[in-house]
């Protein structure tokens, strides 16, 4: 969804293509399809039309087609509050990845490993906490909703 909305925001405007070419990497973007068209999108910008050389997979033609379509359903008024959520998710991965992996290890740690990686967990959470709230607040809210299904019979 994240990456759905990013593709939208960047084809909505020239200003929105920029701020995402300034802060979106593209190796953020996880789907091979979108991945390779928000690449091109920031490349090529207006550019990326019909007819023009920019060569696509079929994948992402077929994505590209599907954001067209779709363009219209976003207005000045919300794009600004979907780009802030969505680059802050699209940012947040790596780090968020980082702290699963650690808790992944903690399973196993034995007792004088758990300490430290305790501490590099709780370093990773204040990190997300302070740098990408948006995020982090969705993430807190998905491990949430997670352990609460799990405890359900």
């Amino acid at each position: 969804r994240d990456e759905w909305e990013l593709l939208r925001i960047a084809f909505f405007s020239e200003h929105w293509r920029d701020v995402a070419r300034d802060q979106v990497k593209p190796e953020w973007v996880r789907a091979p399809a979108a991945r390779e068209l928000y690449a091109a999108v920031v490349r090529h910008g207006p550019m990326l039309l019909p007819g023009t050389d920019v060569e696509l997979s079929e994948p992402a033609a077929e994505l590209w087609s599907r954001v067209k379509a779709r363009l219209g359903e976003l207005n000045t008024q919300n794009v600004e509050s979907m780009y802030d959520s969505v680059w802050q998710t699209l940012a947040a991965r790596p780090l968020i990845l980082e702290y699963e992996k650690l808790r992944a290890q903690l399973a196993v740690a034995n007792e004088d490993e758990k300490a430290s990686l305790m501490n590099q967990m709780n370093v990773r959470r204040d990190d997300l906490r302070s740098r990408y709230r948006i995020a982090f607040d969705k993430w807190a809210y998905r491990k949430q909703r997670r352990r609460r299904k799990e405890q359900k019979p």
